[in-house]
């Protein structure tokens, strides 16, 4: 382990990594029924610090999913967009070039890309437009009805 020599957006990195990574040794799922993350890092850009984070702190569900601001959003606003429903959350879907998707949240302030997503393979989240998962899931329902 290297110690770090500035508080840059690499230390962020770093830092989020081993936070998350010592919170998850700690049970807080079946303990207290919440799941914990590192929300957002800032730093001040002149490479001394400090750096400035928040921790995310949501219930889990019966599913035993967190119930985050993004799957509460969703469930509130799907029906904004047209062919979306809030049934559709965590629905999976197959994108253009074959990828697997799950519909993960709602960014509702964002007019361009408001569909969180979670590509199935790596577990990275993306921001699709509304058009594009409506799009691909009635590909897959026209797909199934053949």
């Amino acid at each position: 382990m290297t110690k770090l020599t500035k508080l840059d957006r690499g230390a962020c990195h770093v830092l989020r990594e081993a936070i998350n990574e010592a919170l998850s040794s700690i049970d807080f799922e079946n303990r207290y029924g919440v799941d914990i993350n590192v929300g957002t890092m800032s730093y001040a850009n002149t490479g001394a610090g400090p750096i400035s984070t928040k921790l995310e702190i949501a219930l889990l569900n019966a599913d035993g999913k967190a119930e985050t601001q993004q799957r509460i959003d969703f469930k509130k606003r799907a029906n904004w967009f047209a062919g979306l429903a809030p049934t559709d959350l965590d629905r999976e879907f197959t994108d253009f070039d074959g990828t697997r998707f799950k519909i993960v949240g709602l960014k509702p302030k964002s007019r361009k890309y408001p569909i969180v997503v979670e590509d199935m393979e790596n577990g990275k989240l993306f921001k699709f437009p509304a058009k594009r998962v409506s799009g691909a899931l009635d590909r897959q329902k026209e797909g199934a009805s053949k």
